[in-house]
């Protein structure tokens, strides 16, 4: 009886262990933090780096154009852009031409 006991346990540990290493090998390669996921995070790393550079440069344009328009140094050339662009402000006598960046 003793040793019919000590089979089970021994069978049942074997089965649970069996489950185990199956149950943390699945998750090793499905879900979001799988083994292969590193490579795809990497690639959207870089993606974000590059991102970033084209946010910064556009920030660094913004900031100086800004500048331009402090009350310290304020530039008449591009105060009269500012209001000729945003709020349509012309002489009658003035064609205003605008052309698209692109």
């Amino acid at each position: 009886m003793l040793l019919m006991l000590k089979q089970k346990r021994h069978i049942l540990f074997i089965i649970f262990s069996i489950f185990v290493i199956f149950y943390f090998c699945y998750h090793l390669t499905h879900g979001v933090y799988r083994i292969y996921a590193v490579h795809e995070l990497r690639e959207e790393l870089a993606l974000l780096k590059v991102h970033k550079k084209q946010l910064e440069e556009e920030r660094l344009i913004l900031e100086k154009r800004c500048n331009l328009l402090r009350d310290g140094s304020l530039e008449k050339d591009m105060l009269d852009e500012y209001a000729r662009k945003n709020l349509n402000f012309s002489l009658s006598n003035e064609l205003t031409l605008m052309l698209s960046n692109s």
